[in-house]
């Protein structure tokens, strides 16, 4: 998507990476003019010998616009994954994300790993198409009938309002929410669930504890 890129992450020693759970995130390093510098960043799929990220680019952001810029090969330090919004693949109640912009990486990481187990749904938003991170990818999911994907586009003047965000958890019955954006839009979506019987709301954040 526009401002936002993929990176894949590869093992140069011979053990294996360090196993993740759906929903954790990896601190990354590079050594930048003999200085370490990182950054964290949800983990949008895990295998044994190689993590991959999704990163927007940040404005002014000085990593993330290195990072765009490294070369491949370029070697960097990277952390055990951490983080412990992470949805039990073996909860029968039904998974759903609501999500903004590159927070949309939590749901990436589910749809790819537990869709078989858990039934998910996506409330995603975003600007503009061209900018929403993973949008095919969870288009040809949805089509393909492992997950449930809405989208509200707000240049289209489609927005998930508080009544149809409760409309559809509400349908669903007892379930799991993941909200995943920035602080704002995760206080606000959060409040809007306050008081739905047999929810259970987790918030989570792009902007990881470690983000500074």
């Amino acid at each position: 998507a526009t401002g936002a890129f993929k990176v894949r992450l590869e093992s140069v020693a011979e053990e294996r990476l360090a196993p993740a759970k759906v929903g954790q995130f990896i601190r990354i390093e590079a050594l930048i003019d003999g200085v370490w510098i990182g950054r964290p960043y949800t983990l949008t799929d895990s295998k044994d010998n190689q993590y991959e990220i999704g990163v927007k680019i940040e404005d002014g952001g000085f990593f993330s616009n290195w990072l765009k810029q490294a070369a491949e090969g370029t070697l960097l330090r990277v952390f055990a994954p951490e983080g412990d919004v992470c949805p039990n693949p073996a909860d029968e109640v039904p998974l759903v994300y609501v999500v903004a912009g590159i927070g949309v990486t939590p749901a990436v990481a589910a749809a790819r790993r537990i869709s078989d187990l858990r039934s998910i749904t996506i409330l995603y938003g975003y600007r503009t198409e061209d900018t929403a991170p993973y949008l095919q990818e969870l288009r040809d999911g949805n089509q393909g009938g492992r997950f449930r994907l809405e989208e509200y586009c707000s240049s289209q003047s489609r927005r998930l309002t508080p009544e149809i965000l409760r409309q559809r958890i509400s349908g669903l019955g007892a379930c799991e929410v993941i909200v995943c954006g920035p602080g704002d839009f995760n206080r606000t979506y959060v409040e809007w669930l306050h008081g739905l019987g047999g929810v259970r709301v987790q918030a989570d954040s792009f902007l990881h504890a470690q983000r500074g």
